[in-house]
């Protein structure tokens, strides 16, 4: 007991642990509290049988402490600041606040008056000293303070030369909304439609087919509907709109093939939830149309054997079976639908993967194909499909033949074929480094032949025997398709999945990352800003799932190391915590 309104001057020992000199204060109360000897007794037991009180009133309280008062205390710095510090410190500490957040807290509160920097830092290292946990306690978390993040540019994709251009370009013009990925994801596969099953690349390894598949995601109303106007408006000009194709099985494909002369054009709207009908037992005629055009991509050289769907239906064979692809989808769906084994089986792989974001909407009307787009289409199909091509007037084309079958023969020049070859040790060497997603990389050369392969007849004149496949055509094809390669790799790798749970943990990873390093408007907009995501937000974004499922994932992804787990303390808030997951 000291007497009130004295000075307290601590020896030298206890100044090292770090008290200063301070004026004992006298606080009068009017209506004290008095206990009688044997119920102070009691209290005390009780209090030591729960484990209260461990610290005492000389390491601060976490449950007596008024936390504006005693920072006003602080603040005023008219005695009493060493002892009101000591019970702020026992009331933040406990709450699981480490001592760099505990410091910008007082800080920004104006706790620690100018003059007595050197006084806190002392008592806070006397503090932590005596208490060693407190420097390792993992359960607050530091705010990280997110930058705003800069919004991503939109791919605008160079176009190449001739009518696959010249097609990309119409279809960003008619577009409703401003779709120049999809405009030329639609200019490729009307283009290599219009070639048919006559011409192929004279590659060193074998003649290459020029089939393209090209899978384009896009959110809802962001120009997807440009691929199919694109391609519709081709193949009338070129009066082949009877090779288009929705058949509803793999006997009504069979029947296109046989009465359209080898040649189809499928079409397939909401591609994500066909993916994941035709991966489920119960996908029927889903399931069966989609491995057939799976099937079909490899045989536009060879021959679709006589097949009997039923006694009633027999399929006479298709020789040259040339299938081209053009599937649409929001992103989410089809991620939702993959699993390893699309990548391993190489369904995801015959596709050029295009992914558009879709910009600003277009209210200037569209202007009708033009006469001179319109015969360009037109001159593509009849100088693939006319056999006169192959005697020429100037001589005789170059022809290939595979078995009984001759093709006409579009030359690469030497430095095209240098570009392809040295694209396909590239690709090789992604197969090594791209662990599960090595099957993505395994025809991305053949499809950057066949890209070029398009383009060079999209350029071809009639002017000579054969067309001519450029160094420019080779080297726009192999960027186009390391690129979209890339992007499909980036697409999936997060949250490629075998099973529901699994690709659910992948999910919900994903999500705490990009929340934080792109926070999001709204009412976790802080949390996320400062590097966290709230336990709360996680339950509503995935409302879904069941809690017990949840939860579960949320615990597999603390013990694999992915997130960390702990409680999160606001300014605004500072005696609420909130759980919160931190990527680690």
């Amino acid at each position: 007991m000291r007497l009130g309104g004295t000075v307290n001057f601590p020896k030298p020992s206890k100044r090292k642990r770090g008290y200063i000199a301070e004026q004992t204060q006298f606080k009068p109360q009017t209506d004290p509290k008095t206990h009688d000897l044997n119920g102070l007794t009691t209290k005390l037991r009780e209090a030591t049988a729960n484990g209260e009180d461990k610290m005492g009133d000389a390491m601060g309280s976490s449950e007596r402490v008024d936390l504006e008062a005693e920072i006003a205390i602080c603040k005023a710095n008219e005695g009493g600041w060493h002892q009101a510090m000591k019970r702020i410190f026992g009331h933040l500490f406990a709450k699981g606040w480490k001592a760099g957040r505990v410091t910008e807290f007082l800080t920004k509160a104006g706790a620690i008056p100018d003059g007595l920097d050197a006084d806190y830092a002392e008592l806070l290292a006397w503090y932590v000293a005596k208490q060693p946990d407190i420097a390792d306690r993992a359960s607050e978390f530091e705010p990280i303070e997110t930058p705003d993040p800069h919004p991503e540019e939109a791919w605008s994709p160079t176009l190449p030369p001739g009518l696959v251009g010249d097609l990309a370009q119409y279809g960003a013009d008619i577009g409703y909304v401003e779709a120049p990925v999809a405009a030329l994801a639609g200019a490729l596969i009307a283009a290599s439609t219009l070639c048919g099953n006559q011409a192929v690349v004279a590659m060193p390894r074998g003649p290459v087919a020029l089939n393209l598949y090209a899978l384009v995601l896009a959110p809802s109303g962001k120009g997807k509907d440009t691929v199919r106007r694109v391609i519709a408006h081709a193949l009338d000009a070129a009066d082949m709109a009877d090779t288009s194709a929705r058949p509803a099985s793999n006997a009504a494909f069979h029947k296109h093939l046989n009465d359209a002369d080898g040649t189809a054009y499928l079409f397939m709207d909401e591609f994500g939830h066909m993916l994941k009908f035709a991966a489920s037992t119960a996908g029927g005629h889903q399931q069966g149309v989609l491995t057939f055009a799976t099937e079909l991509f490899g045989m536009a050289l060879g021959v679709l054997a006589r097949r009997a769907y039923s006694s009633q239906k027999p399929m006479e064979k298709v020789e040259k079976p040339y299938v081209t692809v053009a599937a649409l989808s929001v992103a989410q769906p089809v991620v939702d639908a993959l699993s390893s084994k699309h990548v391993i089986d190489g369904t995801l792989n015959r596709y050029l993967t295009f992914i558009e974001a879709g910009g600003r909407n277009i209210d200037e009307a569209a202007k009708p194909m033009s006469g001179d787009l319109q015969k360009k289409c037109a001159n593509l199909a009849q100088a693939s499909w006319a056999k006169a091509k192959l005697t020429h007037k100037g001589g005789k084309a170059a022809t290939i033949n595979e078995g009984t079958r001759t093709f006409w023969a579009i030359v690469p020049t030497e430095a095209a074929k240098d570009r392809l070859l040295a694209f396909r040790s590239a690709c090789e060497a992604h197969q090594k480094s791209a662990g599960d997603l090595e099957g993505l990389w395994v025809r991305s050369y053949e499809l950057a032949v066949r890209v070029a392969g398009v383009v060079a007849m999209g350029c071809y004149d009639g002017k000579s025997l054969n067309p001519e496949m450029t160094a420019d055509h080779a080297e726009w094809a192999t960027d186009l398709v390391e690129r979209l390669t890339r992007q499909t790799c980036a697409l999936v790798a997060d949250e490629l999945a075998d099973s529901e749970t699994e690709r659910d943990a992948k999910k919900m990873l994903k999500f705490i990352r990009d929340v934080i390093s792109k926070p999001r408007k709204g009412k976790w907009h802080d949390q996320n800003k400062q590097g966290v995501a709230p336990h709360s937000q996680l339950v509503k974004h995935f409302a879904r799932i069941e809690k017990w499922r949840r939860d579960q994932i949320i615990e597999s992804l603390i013990e694999s190391d992915d997130i960390t787990r702990g409680k999160f303390y606001t300014d605004a808030e500072i005696s609420k915590a909130s759980v919160s997951y931190r990527p680690t």
